[in-house]
């Protein structure tokens, strides 16, 4: 068996993030927002991915998605 690898660098990992409007109109935020916020091996993967879907939305590098996370979550935690 031939098993082919790919050589991933954190610094091009990603984090799709969907725009905020679709928060407002789900009748579920847990299954039709937070599953499309989605990690990426890079830049290019998480656009062609959103687009497939027609998802509006941010690319985030995982430090914009850190930050932008513990901002939105500092009442919780």
């Amino acid at each position: 068996m031939l098993v082919a690898t790919h050589l991933l660098h954190a610094g091009d990992a990603v984090l799709f993030r969907p725009d905020e409007e679709l928060m407002s109109c789900c009748e579920n935020v847990y299954e039709e927002w937070c599953s499309n916020s989605n990690l990426f091996s890079d830049a290019a993967n998480a656009r062609k991915w959103a687009g497939e879907r027609g998802l509006q939305g941010r690319v985030l590098t995982l430090a914009e998605a850190s930050k932008l996370g513990a901002k939105d979550w500092a009442d919780v935690v």
